[in-house]
């Protein structure tokens, strides 16, 4: 380390490996373990031979000086260690015979009991195994707690040991002087491991520890899970040098150069008795706010705080909100390019909140797609579509098929795709009414039982959309997969009509590939007629945009049609 390449801090992942950093502690190690005594058994004398045993447990009357029998070691604990309403309990329950039989039936003796301890009450377990002849055995007594506050891969905290650790830690800190709980992991973190494998993912964690442990000297460190670290640290250590050391990192062993990124949220510690846990959760959401521009470092503030708040507000009204009908359906026409008449159109959710008014959907979809209710959403605007063809169908009127989006937590919803094929298949004609959109990045990730909803779905003569078409890394792999009915270009191509000849060319392109593969292609985000021009005489199927229209309501779409 402390070797810079563009910017970027160099870490190496050759010469070392995950086991050299989790080593199993011999003997001489184990006073700083969990284990608070090691010791052998005779099952013919009782005696006891120790190989190690705690300065906790020296303390307190028990070491090779002082316990020279087995029934002598269990009564002593019980005596001077046990917690008042369970001081016969050990001796009743792990005297010698019942040792014996339980190691004869199952192999192993195992049992747990509480002792009082300086930091308050533990959890302890008296483990015993068969040893190297019929009459020896080995016996551990473990911690529990502190095997359960320590992760078993890097022996930093667990969430859960980290929490409680620093929830006193800082009880004793001069909060004056500044202190800041810390959340970071790798940018992309998946993509490299999915990239390199485990094992050069484990290493890039491992330096990403010590990354963090070498520049922001915590005085506490927790992994909660894979690349995810929380630290307590002192403000002095968050200086814009240190920070932008961690954010701009470069992995490298004898065959991989790898850029990352360490995003890194920030939450600096006002009293010593805030929550940790919401601490934690401060900081997390300060991680998930950062952006390249603010070199993947957040700080939480006030309007984090707000914005979450009101997250949360909309997160428990949505039951509320559907019962009321306040989530509606807009729609958007797309239009023929040649005629200009509308042949479809894609439905948008709209919330007519109670107290906050109308909100956009990126106000509340991500929320619903992080906590997994956004199929509630899909299964309320699936039933609006086909209600509102359905009945303009029995009143004589126009109807045109509407486009539902899917969500890429559908697919993980059995419910949901359950509910929506049932549904279509009650209806005579359903393509007639309904189609669905699935995004480019969505379809990327697809497993076995998404990609078959997706194809019961065209074998009901559903038709199903490709959104946002060049957006992704893996467009051909996509469109060579699975059988479009119909391909969204990207609008980012569509705003570049007139000023970038190869964006002009890709679109050209993209819908002679398409028409090739049997698909149409609509142009999504058409603003001007000279990009309507273009993609007419390009051959573009359709048009969806704010130069016809932009997103209306259900009754403004209604009128629309019956012109």
């Amino acid at each position: 380390m402390g070797i810079f390449s563009d910017s970027k801090e160099k870490t190496y992942g050759s010469g070392s490996t995950a086991s050299d950093y989790r080593k199993t502690p011999d003997i001489s190690t184990l006073s700083d373990s969990a284990f608070d005594a090691v010791f052998q058994i005779n099952a013919q004398d009782k005696s006891v031979q120790f190989f190690h045993y705690s300065d906790f447990f020296k303390k307190n009357g028990i070491s090779d000086l002082t316990i020279n029998d087995y029934d002598e070691l269990i009564q002593t604990i019980s005596d001077k260690l046990s917690v008042d309403d369970e001081k016969q309990t050990l001796p009743d329950q792990a005297g010698l015979s019942v040792v014996l039989s339980d190691i004869r039936r199952a192999g192993v003796f195992v049992r747990a009991f509480h002792v009082n301890t300086p930091e308050g009450k533990r959890t302890k377990s008296l483990r015993i195994y068969r040893g190297s002849s019929s009459d020896e055995f080995m016996a551990l007594i473990i911690d529990i707690e502190l095997i359960i506050d320590h992760d078993w891969m890097t022996d930093e905290y667990s969430s859960d040991g980290f929490t409680r650790a620093a929830s006193n830690m800082i009880k004793s800190l001069d909060l004056s002087i500044g202190y800041s709980i810390c959340y970071a992991n790798i940018q992309d973190f998946k993509d490299f491991n999915d990239s390199f494998g485990d094992k050069n993912g484990d290493l890039l964690i491992f330096n990403e520890q010590h990354v963090l442990k070498d520049i922001l000297h915590p005085l506490l460190m927790g992994r909660l899970e894979a690349d995810h670290f929380v630290m307590l640290v002192p403000d002095d250590n968050l200086t814009e040098e240190n920070l932008d050391r961690i954010t701009f990192r470069t992995y490298e062993d004898n065959v991989i150069e790898y850029d990352y990124n360490i995003r890194l949220g920030i939450y600096h510690i006002h009293d010593s008795n805030e929550n940790m846990s919401v601490m934690i959760s401060w900081a997390k959401l300060a991680e998930n706010k950062t952006s390249e521009e603010e070199h993947y470092t957040g700080v939480f503030d006030s309007k984090m705080r707000e914005d979450y708040l009101k997250t949360q507000n909309l997160i428990r009204d949505l039951d509320h909100s559907i019962k009321d009908n306040e989530l509606i359906p807009y729609y958007q026409p797309v239009v023929d390019t040649g005629t200009s008449q509308i042949v479809s159109a894609e439905a948008l959710v709209r919330w007519n909140h109670h107290s906050r008014g109308l909100l956009a959907p990126y106000k509340f979809l991500p929320a619903f797609s992080k906590n997994g209710e956004i199929s509630k959403i899909t299964r309320l605007m699936v039933d609006s579509v086909l209600d509102f063809n359905l009945w303009r169908k029995s009143q004589g009127l126009k109807t045109v098929p509407c486009d539902v989006n899917l969500s890429q937590i559908d697919f993980y919803n059995p419910a949901i795709m359950n509910y929506i094929v049932e549904r279509i298949k009650a209806i005579e004609n359903a393509n007639d009414y309904i189609k669905f959109e699935v995004t480019e990045s969505s379809f990327a990730v697809l497993e076995t039982e998404g990609i078959n909803f997706l194809k019961e779905l065209k074998d009901l003569g559903i038709d199903i959309l490709l959104d946002d078409y060049g957006s992704g890394m893996s467009s051909l792999s996509t469109l060579e997969s699975f059988d479009f009915d119909i391909i969204k270009l990207d609008m980012g191509f569509i705003h570049k009509i007139g000023t970038s000849r190869t964006s002009e060319a890709i679109i050209r392109s993209t819908i002679e590939m398409g028409h090739g593969i049997g698909a149409s292609v609509i142009a999504e985000g058409v603003e001007t007629k000279a990009q309507r021009d273009f993609l007419l005489d390009a051959g573009c199927d359709m048009i969806q945009g704010y130069l016809y229209y932009k997103p209306i309501t259900q009754e403004e779409f209604a009128k629309v049609l019956g012109k």
